[in-house]
């Protein structure tokens, strides 16, 4: 573990317990599944745009790794909600998607544009974990309920490598105050995400 990300997610630790509870006491729900996938329908497309904007950015080869590592999960990513979509019988609406929910593109959209790699690294790094803990239980749900198209939400967070590349991008580019602000407001947006997921 490395030292900038350690001490941001220390200082996100308790809402980063919220975000990774927020589906705890929740029974499978196919409800919950299709709030997922409308979102994220409108979420994956956009949030791979976003990430593109970083391109430019990246002036070290570490930093180009981090961004095409990034970037080339993004279409098999959509082609999975698409699938799952299908098998739950979702039909993207714009007006069915929770602007709550998906404040956390908007984010990134934001970062892409005036952010640095830095940002980036550090929102990767404190975040992803967060994400995956909930997409496990909804691989769980699903599975329980019949759903056969769900497995690819199984992930195990950032990767050794990964995570140490975020961490030398983020020394590089240090900037404690916006680094806090940007794992604040991820932490933030991802909870949002979560509660709207399981319709609190």
């Amino acid at each position: 573990m490395g030292r900038v990300l350690d001490e941001l997610r220390g200082y996100v630790a308790d809402l980063t317990r919220q975000v990774e509870s927020s589906l705890q006491g929740l029974g499978p729900s196919l409800e919950a599944l299709r709030r997922f996938v409308v979102n994220e329908m409108y979420i994956a497309p956009y949030d791979y745009r976003a990430l593109s904007l970083f391109v430019p950015k990246a002036a070290a080869d570490d930093e180009v790794d981090f961004i095409m590592g990034l970037l080339e999960g993004g279409p098999r990513w959509i082609r999975n909600i698409r699938s799952l979509a299908g098998e739950l019988g979702v039909s993207y609406s714009p007006d069915q998607v929770s602007p709550d929910a998906v404040a956390y593109s908007h984010f990134l959209t934001w970062l892409g544009v005036n952010g640095t790699m830095g940002d980036l690294a550090v929102l990767v790094g404190v975040n992803f974990r967060s994400f995956c803990v909930n997409t496990n239980v909804l691989a769980e749900w699903a599975e329980s309920l019949g759903v056969r198209s769900a497995g690819f939400l199984r992930c195990r967070g950032i990767d050794e490598a990964r995570e140490s590349l975020a961490e030398a991008i983020a020394e590089r580019h240090l900037n404690m105050e916006m680094y806090r602000h940007v794992a604040l407001s991820a932490q933030t947006y991802e909870l949002n995400f979560w509660r709207h997921v399981g319709g609190r």
